[in-house]
């Protein structure tokens, strides 16, 4: 083919199949061994784009695809999809967004020349990764299908990709390795012999068959490492947590240190693994719901399936046995639906639609009764589908992943309710933790509040609420605090209610909406925990304020636990970015402040947006100094509206005042981001920490962090 030279490198094609990389002197610097489409253009079209770094083996190229009726986008729906089971704790579900219901269609299959797609794809942003039977990492564009990069792993035996702040890492018989996501350049290797690889927060936590290692993300270094009894076939991770399914055992260990927490058998070999308000384990003998934080069986059902991955939505377990698809009520193992369905993979819980894959069809099954929404026919399914956006995704026996377009339905209409604390022994631990007096209202306290306030008529309504007084009646969405009818402890519980005057059709469903995905995200120990919500008298949610509200308690905070709270924050906002759930209304009202067993204050973040959605819809939503410029003009809220926030509140928290407090004009100021720098308000700080709030709040939102893990990494740096 035609040379092109790049850098100061020139490549060119070859008839042996081989892409060569010269110095512009003309002497060989690189190989690139791979079987490539004699078609492909080098410097031009279809091609090479100049992103090869000499001696690693990537490439970025194109190869048509056919046109279809209906094209894959992720503007609706999931928007990612960072590892098999959607996430570190295995779940396999994101059960508050849409999903492809309807019409299904194939729209690409994706399959390198002279190999075959041999794992799951990872999904991040407009791209999937995945690996091929000749060893090579594929990078595939989603919307046209297009495999737009290709890395030699120089490895045998790869496990499914997972993708992380801009990598994505792989475990191989060498070890386990990360590169870049945009090009493909190697960012690190560690020679352990991986077999199963899960990033959660910073870190990569590596099965091997004789144990598992604890990795930093950022450069791959030994955190700590463990040794099981026997080969580890499963992991998963939440809150703090790793589980490790190895043998006939699990085992909980402390992801910071590799401490073990507690170890149990199980019934069957080769267990795996999920974790919701439960741990969940199911052999080919058993399925079993324990307590994650000691253990402790809850229940056991005796007949088993197949040994693959479940999936947890909707206060459900979804399972595959050797003939079925069942759900399980997640509380008590009851079944509640099967269907016959002879699936060879396990399930997947997306919106109200549960996804399997059979030897011929992909099948989408009506989560709350198991009934048919489609069948679709493929060439047979080797792995859970994976669905983003309008798509989903499968590897398919013909050595493709297949995509499958389809119609989006409407917003999900299931979700769980809260734990009940009769039936979870954590829910009634959640709600007995120990709160400051001072901010505390006992329900003695609330009977002695106004006699027929808004709020008591409230509770008076609602079968669900105990009592309730006033926080903040002034806005659409009013604050209460109360106390949940059978409620254990006398500590408040906090709600926010739709006020009566605002119960038109939109506002109603735009709270409901929110608090179902708030709900389904509050699990996670940076995002306040929800106890309750429902509809009667109006839309309201209940959830734990903690020991109080973040700017009530900053004056007395010292700066170490400042930056404990804003590395807390950070943390929250990536959780929502991975259930593709955007806050847009972060204040200092909306964080509050908890204790953790160990005593550690802990921030928690609320609201979720709800606030600052059904005042959009009923009028111009006020603006504040932690106003994205975005939001001046009505655009929607994304990850970058948070991070803009998450900025403007740190700097709140380090000098004491919010930004833009000196501008006459605070919509100009902060369209003109016209604010003083951290240092020049309080001198003390880094200088270090003006760059950051910069970035942070950058007017143009694609100048700002990358993500809210880049933000955080960056705050801890500097005050390391």
């Amino acid at each position: 083919s035609s040379p092109a030279v790049v850098d100061g490198t020139v490549y060119v094609g070859s008839r042996d199949g081989n892409v060569y990389a010269l110095t512009e002197g003309g002497h060989l610097k690189s190989l690139y061994g791979f079987v490539v489409d004699r078609n492909l253009l080098i410097g031009g079209g279809a091609g090479l784009t100049g992103m090869t770094l000499a001696g690693l083996g990537a490439w970025r190229y194109s190869r048509g695809s056919a046109k279809t009726t209906t094209q894959i986008t992720t503007d609706h729906g999931v928007d990612n999809w960072p590892c098999p089971g959607h996430d570190s704790t295995k779940t396999a579900a994101v059960p508050t967004a849409r999903e492809p219901r309807t019409d299904p269609e194939t729209a690409h299959r994706i399959q390198p020349e002279g190999s075959t797609v041999d794992t799951s794809p990872a999904i991040d942003g407009d791209h999937a990764f995945v690996t091929t039977n000749e060893g090579a990492l594929l990078g595939v564009a989603l919307e046209s299908g297009d495999i737009e990069l290709m890395t030699a792993l120089d490895a045998e035996n790869p496990t499914p990709p997972v993708v992380s702040d801009q990598l994505v890492v792989v475990g191989t018989d060498q070890g386990v390795q990360a590169y870049r996501q945009r090009d493909g350049e190697e960012r690190w290797t560690r020679s352990v012999e991986g077999l199963t690889t899960v990033v959660a927060d910073d870190a990569v936590f590596v099965g091997t068959d004789t144990g598992v290692q604890g990795h930093h993300l950022a450069g791959g270094s030994q955190k700590w490492q463990t040794d099981c009894e026997g080969q580890v076939t499963a992991l998963a991770v939440a809150d703090g947590a790793v589980y490790i399914a190895a043998g006939t055992s699990i085992t909980a260990l402390d992801a910071e240190t590799g401490t073990q927490h507690w170890q149990i058998e199980t019934r069957g070999h080769n267990p795996s693994l999920a974790i919701g308000d439960r741990l969940i384990i199911t052999t080919r003998s058993v399925v079993a719901a324990h307590d994650p934080e000691t253990g402790k069986e809850q229940w056991t059902k005796d007949e088993g399936g197949q040994p693959t991955a479940v999936a947890l939505a909707h206060g459900h377990i979804y399972q595959t046995t050797d003939s079925d698809v069942r759900a399980l009520d997640i509380r008590t193992g009851t079944e509640n639906w099967r269907t016959s369905i002879d699936a060879t993979t396990g399930p997947v819980v997306v919106g109200d639609t549960v996804y399997v894959g059979t030897e011929s069809d992909l099948v989408a099954l009506n989560a709350a009764d198991g009934s048919y929404k489609f069948t679709h026919g493929l060439d047979g399914v080797l792995s859970r589908p994976i669905v983003v956006g309008n798509s989903v995704f499968c590897r398919t026996a013909d050595g493709s992943l297949t995509v499958v377009t389809g119609k989006l339905g409407d917003e999900p209409q299931l979700h769980t309710r809260s734990s009940d604390p009769e039936t979870d022994p954590s829910a009634a631990e959640s709600t007995t933790e120990t709160t400051d007096d001072v901010t505390a209202t006992s329900s003695s306290d609330l009977e002695n509040a106004e006699p027929d306030s808004v709020a008591t008529r409230f509770a008076r309504d609602c079968d669900s609420i105990e009592s309730a007084s006033v926080v903040d009646d002034t806005g659409p969405v009013h604050v209460y605090r109360g106390t949940l009818v059978d409620q254990i402890s006398e500590e408040h519980t906090h709600l926010y209610a739709l006020a009566p005057e605002h119960s038109e059709e939109e506002s109603v469903s735009d709270f409901e909406k929110i608090a179902r995905e708030w709900q389904g995200i509050s699990k996670n120990t940076h995002v306040a925990t929800v106890y309750d919500h429902g509809s009667d008298p109006r839309p309201w949610i209940a959830f734990d304020p903690g020991i109080g509200r973040l700017d009530e308690a900053l004056t007395n905070l010292e700066r170490p636990k400042r930056i404990d709270i804003l590395v807390d924050l950070a943390e929250a906002v990536r959780t929502g970015s991975m259930y593709n759930l955007a806050h847009g209304g972060i204040t200092p009202t909306t964080v509050f402040l908890a204790e953790d067993e160990q005593g550690s204050l802990i921030a928690t973040l609320a609201d979720w947006g709800l606030q600052r959605t059904v005042e959009k819809r009923i009028e111009d939503p006020p603006v504040t100094p932690y106003t994205a410029p975005e939001q001046l003009t009505g655009e929607t809220a994304g990850t970058a509206t948070d991070i803009y926030r998450l900025g403007a509140i740190i700097y709140r928290v380090l000098t004491d005042e919010p930004p833009f407090a000196y501008g006459a004009d605070l919509r100009s100021a902060i369209a003109d981001r016209d604010f003083e720098r951290p240092t020049n308000v309080d001198s003390s700080l880094p200088t270090a920490v003006d760059e950051l709030v910069a970035t942070a709040m950058a007017t143009d939102p694609d100048k700002r962090f990358d993500s809210p893990y880049e933000l955080r990494r960056e705050l801890v740096a500097i005050f390391d």
